[in-house]
């Protein structure tokens, strides 16, 4: 009679663990969930044309910019890069950058190529903390034009690394700033600040 209790725990405890490698496999394979690609289309609505120029009508919008320009994965969504190379933007309000989530640093918007127009508006509190070259709101412009622009409030740290300013960290081909500033902001970098 005791023999058959212990083959009978036994088996109880190999279904157990078979129970449990189970939900095991089935948890990590909906954790490896799959990656969406987001295109420009998905992100603003307008056609990018000087009639019809993409809206940034608030932070989110920005940060589509940023996303796109960059390359950047949100969870499970990427977002597909482009340099907006003629593309033109529009910003439609004030933007407090103090709205970001906290923890979540802004990344600088990379390549732009297009035509970027402030609209008489301003972007407050820029915080970015860098551990690269070519950072600002704009990391990198070349062929683009940036107009119409402030920027107050902020804080911009590449420590030890070059080209960092508020508006524009390097500014290359036959790019255009006009109509812009930047008051009250720190920056911190190397060289080219």
């Amino acid at each position: 009679m005791k023999n058959k209790k212990r083959i009978r725990i036994s088996f109880n405890l190999s279904i157990m663990v078979l129970s449990f490698s189970t939900i095991f496999l089935f948890l990590s394979n909906s954790a490896s969930a799959k990656v969406t690609n987001v295109d420009i289309a998905s992100s603003f609505s307008e056609a990018g044309t000087q009639a019809d120029p993409y809206l940034i009508e608030n932070l989110t919008d920005l940060l589509y910019l940023s996303y796109h320009t960059n390359g950047t994965t949100v969870g499970n969504y990427k977002y597909v890069q482009s340099n907006f190379t003629g593309k033109y933007f529009k910003l439609t309000t004030n933007i407090n950058m103090n709205d970001l989530p906290t923890g979540t640093n802004f990344i600088p918007i990379k390549d732009f190529q297009g035509i970027f127009n402030g609209n008489y508006h301003i972007i407050s509190n820029l915080n970015i903390t860098a551990t690269a070259d070519n950072i600002g709101l704009f990391g990198t412009i070349s062929g683009a034009t940036i107009e119409n622009l402030g920027l107050v409030g902020g804080t911009i740290t590449a420590t030890g690394k070059n080209n960092v300013g508020a508006l524009v960290g390097l500014i290359s081909g036959t790019s255009t700033v006009t109509n812009c500033y930047a008051i009250g902001l720190t920056i911190t970098g190397n060289d080219n600040v």
